[in-house]
């Protein structure tokens, strides 16, 4: 799966299409004010769609931040990707990135609005360039993956025996014994688990 060139270039009527494809989906500026702290009207919402267009920010990056402001949640967001600017899970995900969310609610979105698996998450995740830890993260608390099963996909997607092992010991609580053994189960040499434990 490639992440490639996921937003779309900049285009003169970026303010248009944000406001389109916002108020098809219900998300007036008004509505958007009336949950976004500090804008005290709908002209402000406008305003801050405008300054970000008139500096080069995607149309589809300044809908999710707008809507972040307005205190919606990372699939109701990524729902508007999908659907507003047909996004596929990995340009809403470099979208989701960019406005400021973390592993864990991105790959909530990816399971919620694009039905990904835990392995295709986790791949996309490790793309974007989260961590062994932030990727452990959210296979354990949107996948529901124990140990054993966060360490084979984080080997799958390529993380390094070291890195698979800090993050059984910072995500999973293991202990070396118990890392060692995980990370033998799932494929690593016992060079590889011998140095991951030393490091």
């Amino acid at each position: 799966m490639s992440i490639g060139m996921a937003v779309a270039t900049q285009d003169s009527s970026c303010d248009g299409a944000v406001d389109s494809v916002l108020a098809r989906s219900s998300y007036t500026p008004s509505r958007l004010a009336s949950t976004t702290p500090g804008a005290r009207n709908a002209g402000a919402v406008n305003k801050s769609i405008r300054d970000a267009c008139d500096v080069g920010t995607p149309s589809s990056q300044v809908a999710a931040q707008v809507m972040k402001d307005a205190q919606y949640g990372v699939s109701e967001i990524a729902g508007l990707l999908a659907s507003g600017f047909g996004q596929s899970a990995p340009e809403a995900a470099v979208v989701l990135k960019a406005v400021g969310f973390a592993a864990t609610p991105i790959a909530t979105a990816l399971i919620e609005v694009f039905s990904l698996s835990a392995l295709e998450s986790a791949a996309l995740l490790k793309e974007l360039s989260f961590n062994a830890n932030e990727v452990a993260g959210a296979l354990k608390d949107v996948f529901v993956q124990l140990a054993q099963g966060a360490a084979q996909i984080l080997r799958a997607v390529g993380f390094l025996a070291n890195e698979v092992a800090g993050a059984l010991r910072d995500v999973f609580a293991q202990l070396a014994q118990g890392a060692a053994q995980i990370l033998r189960a799932v494929g690593f040499l016992v060079n590889e688990v011998a140095g991951a434990l030393r490091d």
